[in-house]
């Protein structure tokens, strides 16, 4: 990350993503080789380089895929929307499954940042606190989380850490 955009390899990049939801209404949240190539291919077909996923670490197969299609992910662990009871500033747990997806998911090229949360509210000190972490345990990597509170008037810099991410994702 520069000043003036993304760069990956030396190169500028411009995402152009989509979202994707993990969750089939045959096979539920597995991932199964057909259903992970038809949703990248169809993505890659429409121009897109960037996935956004579904709060919760990539299936393996998801990975390979995307390393092999060249498409651009954040591992995400899951902390997700107002009242999660994980959201509490150095939380053992959230640093655990942190340490297990970096550790497990740390040489896909496809991964270019991790996330730490999604849609949190009053997530200020625990966000702070997680991205602090993500940077000790991958310091070449982006370090984000998906803000559900930027722009809302009673969230300032101050109190809202979005300011401290790398990258800002907004829902």
């Amino acid at each position: 990350m520069r000043p003036d955009g993304l760069y990956l390899n030396g190169e500028r990049v411009r995402l152009v993503g989509f979202n994707r939801v993990h969750d089939h209404r045959v096979y539920g949240n597995t991932e199964p080789d057909h259903l992970v190539r038809l949703d990248v291919d169809l993505m890659k077909a429409y121009g897109g380089n960037f996935m956004r996923i579904m709060h919760a670490p990539c299936a393996p197969n998801l990975l390979d895929y995307l390393d092999e299609k060249g498409v651009l992910v954040f591992g995400e662990i899951p902390v997700w929307g107002e009242g999660d009871p994980n959201v509490i500033p150095g939380n053992p747990r959230t640093k655990r499954w942190l340490d297990e997806m970096i550790a497990r998911d740390f040489n896909h090229p496809s991964i270019i940042g991790w996330s730490v949360g999604n849609e949190l509210l009053d997530h200020d000190a625990f966000v702070r606190s997680m991205l602090a972490h993500v940077r000790v345990l991958d310091p070449h990597r982006l370090a984000t989380y998906v803000s559900y509170s930027g722009g809302r008037p009673q969230y300032t810099p101050q109190n809202d850490p979005i300011t401290d991410s790398d990258l800002i994702l907004y829902n």
